[in-house]
């Protein structure tokens, strides 16, 4: 058992938690949350948190190109890191600067959105450790795509120096922020297509504020 699969298993409550937001990765038309709650998204346990959230906005975050990846293979946008920086900055989640290492994770398969958020968390670590960077943390989004109309979820992973995930955590259409985001294209065309990113960009950045605001009390 590797250090972030120690750090992400979460307590019997949790656990519990985590089964009800952990959908099969099917096509995110072919299933509708009947209920949702106001929690925005699942962060789980990190002993590293604390730290972050004290140090967060004085700190130099490396954001690296969103990935959004869908059944038959990974893309990256930098549409979405942009806009991804201008937020960070703009709210003063601390020193939000731009990094063009591009992480692929592949084409989206397995079987649920926890095991793919685990097997992200751990590429993204390995992929930095081969290229370290100098700021305090690093930041990548990823919107999961199974077909191009919908997103099925959004996941947001911050790593210290050492490829620790301090802040990481998922979001999906049992949470209400997600499913009130309309996070699905309002037509067949390329440019629908980037609005519904830009739109996911929007909720996972949101929720990520949410999530410091409830880490502060």
């Amino acid at each position: 058992m590797n250090r972030f699969t120690r750090m992400c298993r979460p307590s019997l409550p949790r656990a519990i938690i985590l089964l009800a937001l952990t959908l099969l990765f099917l096509p995110a038309n072919a299933h509708e949350a009947e209920t949702t709650i106001g929690e925005p998204g699942f962060r789980p346990d990190s002993e590293h948190a604390a730290a972050f959230v004290a140090a967060c906005e004085s700190s130099t975050i490396a954001v690296l190109p969103t990935i959004v990846r869908r059944v038959e293979r990974s893309a990256v946008s930098f549409d979405s890191q942009a806009q991804v920086i201008e937020y960070l900055n703009e709210h003063g989640i601390g020193n939000a600067s731009r990094r063009s290492l591009r992480v692929d994770l592949g084409p989206a398969r397995r079987p649920s959105q926890w095991e793919m958020f685990q097997y992200a968390s751990r590429s993204i670590t390995e992929r930095l450790a081969d290229r370290p960077g100098r700021t305090d943390y690093t930041m990548v989004m990823e919107i999961l795509v199974p077909d191009e109309s919908a997103v099925f979820g959004i996941e947001v992973y911050i790593v210290d120096k050492a490829g620790q995930h301090v802040f990481s955590f998922l979001l999906n259409e049992h949470h209400a922020m997600f499913a009130e985001g309309n996070l699905y294209a309002t037509g067949d065309t390329e440019k629908a297509r980037e609005a519904m990113i830009r739109r996911a960009t929007s909720v996972g950045l949101e929720a990520l504020h949410a999530q410091l605001d409830k880490a502060r009390g």
